[in-house]
């Protein structure tokens, strides 16, 4: 196995725009032959890092993965369903210093026949992108350590020597380091088949991975209650669709160990979340689980769980599955892997080149499809509602342990409390608030009209 270089000590550039996640922190980052928008830190309970898919691969185009301007910079192409919304995100991202994340070297016409939007150069130089591991999917924290890379082909980033080591195999990174080492990335890309046009279709909207990565709740709570400052730090992984699942890493601390540390230090390995108060209760929290020192409380005094609270999901067997479109008989027709791209460019095709029958086809794959996402629809709805009932469970637990608590306190005599119960339990709802209306609005990748894109009237005057 090869080793790993040492991780660069410069942080990844953030940028923001009110048009883009509310104005948050948004990097741009890479995992094998895709590039993404990521949040610099998770977004609220759903712990989101990566929101967007930016570049646009057709297949069998060698020309398109990897490819370098003539001054040696990263070039990639944004197109499909989504094209415009990602270009108007993108052109308008800017850094605290008015810096743009990429360039517009070429832009296509609004009728090329895939969708194409403009060829981009980046201007972030390598050591300022953020990473993602190239075994687990999980993206560099904002106030972690940054990922060293392979030392071999220098194109693979790892979080542990656990990743690196399970990504040594024949199947992954230990057939395709020469390759990459070699300059080959399309090869290697051949191999796996990692990039995904259709990334927005299944992440986002009523994405399959959408159902089965659910609303949070529970999992927040959970983190919240044991101190993983993991879960906080780096949100959800983009793992490759041909890794099994895995569970997340945690701190390795044994209980000896963490009963002989100073509990106003930091543990090791600890990552902070920028905010010293939130740093103080997750500490808190971690050592309380590990040591396990917290008292035997009943429900209506134990702030930490949630009676009845249990994770939102749906599960997969329960999903309905999107019809595959059907293949035409005549020559010419690529697929490109875009699910409502390509069902735009097959009806043109078969209006052209195709049979009655196949046009038959075609229509009856889009009427199972309707009903598909009228039924995934109903799901969603189900799930959001359900997302609301558990904010109003978290809430109205909140109020029974504070009134429970200050009942106590007068019968005490209004002594003072013993523990930090009343902040931790407003801590705990801080996290919940306005969580869900992302989900809700986000309508652009169900299928709907995208608005006039504003990025060629921008590029027009750079």
């Amino acid at each position: 196995m090869t080793s790993t270089s040492a991780p660069t000590k410069i942080a990844f550039r953030v940028f923001s725009s009110s048009d883009v996640k509310g104005g948050a922190a948004v990097a741009l980052g890479r995992l094998h032959a895709s590039w993404f928008l990521v949040l610099a830190r998770p977004d609220e309970v759903q712990m989101i890092r990566a929101f967007r898919c930016i570049n646009f691969i057709l297949p069998d185009d060698p020309t398109a993965i990897a490819a370098l301007s003539a001054g040696g910079k990263h070039l990639f192409a944004v197109g499909g369903h989504l094209g415009d919304t990602l270009m108007d995100e993108l052109t308008s991202l800017l850094d605290h210093e008015g810096r743009a994340p990429v360039k517009v070297v070429e832009a296509y016409p609004e009728d090329h026949p895939c969708s194409f939007c403009a060829l981009v150069e980046v201007l972030v130089p390598d050591e300022e992108l953020i990473y993602a591991c190239g075994r687990c999917g999980k993206w560099e924290a904002q106030f972690g350590p940054r990922f060293p890379r392979c030392s071999g082909c220098k194109s693979r980033y790892y979080c542990s020597v656990e990743c690196q080591r399970e990504d040594w195999k024949p199947a992954y990174h230990r057939g395709e380091c020469a390759l990459l080492r070699e300059g080959k990335a399309y090869e290697v890309e051949c191999r796996r088949k990692l990039h995904d046009n259709g990334w927005y279709f299944e992440n986002g909207g009523l994405g399959v991975k959408s159902f089965l990565a659910g609303t949070g709740e529970y999992e927040w709570e959970r983190a919240y209650s044991e101190g993983d400052w993991e879960h906080f730090a780096y949100g959800t992984h983009t793992p490759p669709h041909d890794v099994p699942p895995s569970a997340t890493s945690r701190p390795k601390l044994s209980r000896e160990a963490v009963a002989s540390m100073d509990p106003d230090v930091p543990p090791p390995g600890f990552i902070s979340t920028g905010d010293p108060q939130e740093d103080r209760t997750l500490i808190k929290r971690f050592r309380a689980t590990i040591l396990g020192t917290d008292p035997v409380l009943p429900p209506f005094l134990d702030v930490f769980h949630t009676p009845g609270l249990a994770p939102n999901i749906v599960p997969e067997h329960d999903i309905p599955v999107y019809p595959s479109l059907p293949v035409p008989q005549a020559p010419g027709f690529v697929f490109t892997g875009d699910p409502l791209l390509d069902d735009c460019r097959l009806e043109e095709f078969l209006d052209e080149h195709g049979t009655d029958a196949e046009r038959a086809a075609y229509d009856a794959v889009g009427e199972q499809r309707t009903a598909c996402i009228e039924a995934r629809a109903k799901l969603m709805e189900g799930m959001l509602k359900r997302s609301r009932a558990c904010k109003r469970m978290i809430a109205a637990h909140s109020d029974v342990v504070r009134k429970s608590l200050r009942a106590i306190q007068r019968a005490q005599g209004g002594a003072e409390r013993g523990d930090d119960g009343e902040d931790e339990d407003e801590e705990l709802m801080s996290g919940l608030k306005g969580y869900g209306s992302d989900s809700e609005s986000d309508s652009s990748e169900d299928g709907e009209e995208c608005v006039q894109p504003s990025w060629r009237s921008r590029i027009s005057v750079l």
